[in-house]
């Protein structure tokens, strides 16, 4: 004789438990999207703030020695050009009375990048990637701003603007801009 009293699961009881479980498992998929969409998205993020900090690190240096000529006989020490997108710097590094840095940067909106092309050969090389909006603007001695100064030995500081945005996966969702602005001021002009 069946005895009607067996131990198990009936029908009903494993199709709720597989329901409930699908839910859960729904949930903590869901979750982990997020959570690794987040942590691309960070990555992204901390990438173009550390290459545009690298990138500014590089350019303060080259504004800061810009005009260094201690022999009073290096041509060119100074700016040699500057304007809202383009800054030529030329110095005497080694001390000899010839400017022996010579440093260009410009920014190409065509490519989105900020450039150097360094001893005024060889091409420009990017040096931060991923830029939407980049500009100059100089202090005078008179302490007006420009951005396209009239003579550039009268430039005192340059603030640099500069926008980067995060590429690769998850940019066209988070497609902000990150700006960072940052102010040198020239130690060997005006001397």
């Amino acid at each position: 004789m069946f005895e009607r009293n067996s131990v198990g699961f009936t029908l009903v009881e494993l199709l709720v438990t597989l329901a409930v479980s699908g839910v859960l498992l729904t949930a903590v998929t869901q979750l982990f999207i997020s959570s690794n969409k987040m942590y691309t998205v960070q990555e992204q993020v901390l990438r173009i703030q550390q290459e545009v900090r690298s990138g500014l690190d590089m350019l303060a240096r080259d504004i800061r020695m810009s005009g260094y000529d201690p022999t009073d006989s290096a041509s060119n020490a100074g700016f040699t050009t500057a304007n809202s997108t383009n800054l030529r710097i030329q110095y005497d590094f080694d001390e000899d009375g010839v400017c022996n840095k010579d440093r260009e940067y410009q920014y190409s909106s065509d490519d989105q990048n900020l450039e150097i092309q360094r001893d005024g050969s060889g091409g420009y090389q990017t040096l931060v990637n991923n830029v939407n909006s980049m500009n100059f603007q100089y202090t005078l001695s008179n302490g007006t701003l420009t951005n396209n100064p009239a003579d550039t030995e009268d430039i005192r500081r340059v603030t640099v603007n500069i926008c980067g945005q995060i590429s690769g996966g998850y940019s066209n969702t988070y497609d902000n801009s990150y700006c960072f602005n940052y102010a040198i001021t020239c130690q060997n002009m005006g001397m």
